[in-house]
């Protein structure tokens, strides 16, 4: 399946929302037959990029239009290993390790 990057110039998003919107993604993506991968966020610009395997641009929109109405400005069928060269990855972050509720006090 392509690999694709797509860019949201968004109008007033933060950080928050736009997490939030990618959770929506991801909570749909197999119905579009996609997987999200990770996105990256350019706050000041109002400007974010989606990594997404998918069978097409169209699916990726139709994704876009469900989960969330935040549609792609443009997107384009990327290399992985050069998306990983630019951006320094291509997944998701893995979250930070929890910390316990209650410290243990010995």
């Amino acid at each position: 399946m392509p690999l694709y990057m797509d860019r949201h110039d968004l109008s007033a998003m933060n950080e928050e929302e736009l997490a939030a919107a990618h959770d929506r993604d991801v909570a749909i993506q197999h119905a579009h037959g996609a997987v999200c991968h990770t996105y990256w966020f350019d706050e000041p610009r109002q400007s974010a990029f989606c990594l997404i395997d998918a069978p097409s641009p169209e699916a990726i929109q139709e994704l876009h239009r469900e989960a969330h109405g935040e549609l792609a400005s443009e997107i384009i069928e990327v290399d992985p290993a050069v998306v990983q060269a630019f951006m320094g990855r291509t997944r998701d972050p893995e979250p930070p390790p929890k910390e316990p509720a209650h410290p243990r006090r010995d």
